[in-house]
């Protein structure tokens, strides 16, 4: 069947409707689609997409179908694989690269000529981690044991992942999400200077899309680097090399310290303090390399913390994270190539390019923090199809006025219909370790509240700093008597002191008000009580009468009470002990 651009509306609906259902349109094009309603049942024409290193991928395609009455929601949440052509031999069979994903977003554009446009946009599952909002805690786990946890709430990532960490992470004594799951994972993976990366497996036809997400600390576990050219303005084959480079310079801080307080040892003083390493550079002066550096100014960041790491090594690390995250966006490069096999968390080793030429590999390798993809199928319905507001089109005729013909992929043999390919990509050297930036900062904490618990039914429980445990109010993991649903919290005295002051520790199934040291979720303490409907006051509906009571333990009633009466003109005080059997009272001023 002829379907060249010339012919095209010449086809009738059935013969248009044959070349798509027998996949004529999909065999050996740029790009290919499978979706849930079949592998031919959606023909993309163009395609935007964006991935970062330690933050999730996004596609945007425009797809034409036979049909104008597809459900929307029949795509919604569903797992397709977009299938990318690389770069091969002349007439050897085609490979493709996949990216598998979920819908997330599904448009119909509109029709024409018996061709219906839609636009799908997928991501990997974690955009359904987006989409929550969840309150739990974790005792003595450390962040690869609570990332776990987390994940593995969604079918979609369940068995989808995996760690390849260098050293292992610490234990955290209590570690507490308020925001949604993908914050709290992205959050306590840049606390620990890990970051992430998505592989795409090829798949047998009819089976599901697997993907895995790579956890890792260091550049070192990313996938081997592959060379990339450097396509000179006189050379003609773009397609597997970067036709512009660019370094980018970036002023950062150049020094962190900080400091942490610890109440169990308050005359301690944990200082941790580190320094920016891109501070000097080497030029050659008089045939001579001469190493000089930037002039020093005082751009420090100084940070307190309460109780923010428990010794000075601990501080020390936790600053070097800090600092290489600037050192890592301090120096970039961006590239605009036709490379078909790079993504973010690719390594890949610069050939040809005048600021990078010869000596040590290792110093012309670098790696793909960001990309971004503008494709143009090589479809001959593509640009026949009508223009709708929404679609990629305007985009994709953009990039090809800026690019030219610079970036057109060869025609399809079939029919002669040529496509373009385009990828942009944010990159570092290797020579330097990434961090991910700290965009997801711990929530601010406002007061909450729970009840004490104790162990085995106890009335009361304590330690030696009179610390307690509670069942928060927002707690659905734990039962209501668990024990071990807190980490111990200090409780605000009304008068305390070095071996001296009031002593008044809350009791079982008591109301009490939570707070947080500078707002930080994994620092709560215990501001007071107060009374509820279980915990009714010993004097109530009578302002007059002020004073304290306790409660003997035992459930038998016993009680010592010290009571100020303050009537008009017949005020007085009482202290009464109650046994359970007797009293022993004595009253001072009016009886």
């Amino acid at each position: 069947m002829d379907i060249r651009s010339s012919a095209l509306g010449d086809l009738k609906l059935r013969e248009l409707y044959e070349a798509i259902s027998n996949g004529v349109l999909q065999q050996g094009r740029l790009l290919m689609l499978d979706t849930p309603l079949g592998k031919n049942a959606l023909v993309p024409l163009r395609a935007r997409g964006s991935a970062r290193i330690g933050r999730d991928y996004s596609y945007t395609i425009d797809v034409a179908s036979t049909r104008d009455d597809t459900a929307l929601l029949s795509l919604m949440h569903q797992p397709v694989t977009l299938q990318i052509q690389q770069v091969t031999a002349p007439f050897a069979i085609p490979v493709y690269r996949p990216v598998h994903g979920f819908v997330h977003r599904v448009a119909y554009l509109g029709g024409n000529g018996g061709l219906s446009t839609y636009q799908i946009e997928f991501s990997s599952a974690l955009v359904f981690l987006e989409k929550t909002h969840n309150e739990e805690g974790w005792l003595e786990k450390d962040a690869r044991e609570i990332i776990s946890d987390v994940l593995d709430r969604y079918p979609q990532l369940r068995g989808q992942y995996r760690f390849s960490l260098l050293s292992d992470p610490a234990k955290r004594s209590w570690c507490r999400q308020s925001e949604s799951d993908l914050h709290f994972v992205n959050r306590l993976a840049e606390a620990e200077g890990w970051y992430f990366y998505w592989i795409h497996e090829n798949v047998a036809e009819g089976d599901a899309p697997k993907t895995a997400l790579v956890i890792v600390d260091h550049v070192s576990t990313l996938p081997d680097a592959k060379a990339v050219e450097f396509i000179r303005a006189n050379d003609s084959n773009e397609s597997d090399g970067f036709a512009h480079w660019t370094g980018v310079q970036t002023m950062q801080s150049t020094r962190y310290i900080s400091r942490a307080f610890d109440y169990k040892r308050p005359a301690s003083d944990f200082q941790a303090e580190s320094g920016l390493a891109a501070t000097s550079y080497v030029t050659e002066e008089r045939r001579q390399k001469v190493e000089r550096s930037v002039p020093d100014v005082p751009m420090t960041v100084y940070e307190s913390t309460a109780y923010g790491y428990s010794s000075s090594d601990t501080g020390e690390a936790r600053a070097r994270r800090l600092v290489e995250v600037w050192d890592a966006r301090a120096s970039r490069y961006f590239g605009v190539g036709g490379v078909r096999w790079l993504d973010a968390g690719s390594r890949f080793v610069l050939n040809g390019h005048p600021r990078h030429e010869g000596g040590d590999a290792k110093k012309r390798e670098f790696l793909v923090i960001e990309a971004r993809w503008f494709i143009e199928n090589n479809v001959p319905i593509g640009q026949q199809t009508a223009e709708f507001p929404q679609s990629l089109r305007a985009t994709l005729a953009e990039q090809q006025a800026i690019h030219s013909e610079r970036f057109k992929t060869p025609g399809h043999a079939a029919d002669g219909s040529a496509g373009f390919f385009v990828i942009e990509v944010e990159a570092q050297p290797t020579t330097v370790e990434y961090r991910s930036p700290l965009d997801h900062p711990k929530p601010i904490m406002s007061i909450e509240h729970a009840l004490v618990v104790t162990p085995d039914g106890a009335e009361a429980w304590t330690n030696d700093r009179n610390q307690i445990r509670v069942h928060f109010a927002w707690d659905r993991k734990n039962p209501p008597d668990a024990f071990t649903s807190s980490p111990l919290l200090s409780s605000l005295q009304s008068d305390t002191g070095n071996g001296y002051g009031a002593v008044h520790v809350p009791r079982a199934r008591e109301w009490v008000i939570v707070g947080y040291w500078n707002g930080d979720c994994d620092k709560p303490f215990v501001l007071g009580r107060i009374n509820g409907g279980a915990t009714p006051s010993p004097w109530h509906s009578n302002a007059l009468l002020s004073g304290f009571k306790s409660e003997g333990f035992g459930k038998t009633g016993a009680y010592n009470s010290f009571v100020h009466d303050d009537s008009t003109n017949q005020g007085g005080t009482r202290l009464v002990s109650y046994t359970g059997k007797s009293y022993a009272a004595l009253t001072q001023g009016y009886l």
